[in-house]
């Protein structure tokens, strides 16, 4: 009995590990990290969206997960501005930058 509660624990945790992995993925793939970025969360979501399609992921986190998981990153912020709410220490790279509904 001791070693099934064992096995659910490691497998809940290496499915939250594949899907902060996914999340890594994308940010790799289609973003940049620092202090000095920002970008509408609006913007950033509907990329990571399109990037899960032509990744064949057909469940994409809802926007409030993806949310979640994204400022429980270090280096990453909720940043409202008066024209949009964003995160601040993340962006789209440099030829995304058409993306950006701020």
């Amino acid at each position: 009995m001791g070693l099934g509660h064992a096995k659910a624990i490691e497998t809940a945790t290496n499915a939250y590990r594949a899907d902060e992995d996914l999340l890594g993925r994308w940010i790799e793939d289609r973003c940049e990290v620092g202090d000095h970025c920002w970008w509408s969360s609006d913007g950033l979501y509907k990329d990571y969206k399109s990037w899960c399609s032509e990744e064949g992921i057909d469940k994409p986190w809802t926007r409030r997960t993806w949310h979640a998981r994204m400022v429980e990153r270090d280096g990453i912020d909720d940043k409202r501005t008066t024209l949009a709410r964003g995160l601040q220490g993340v962006q789209l790279r440099g030829n995304m930058q058409w993306r950006n509904d701020a």
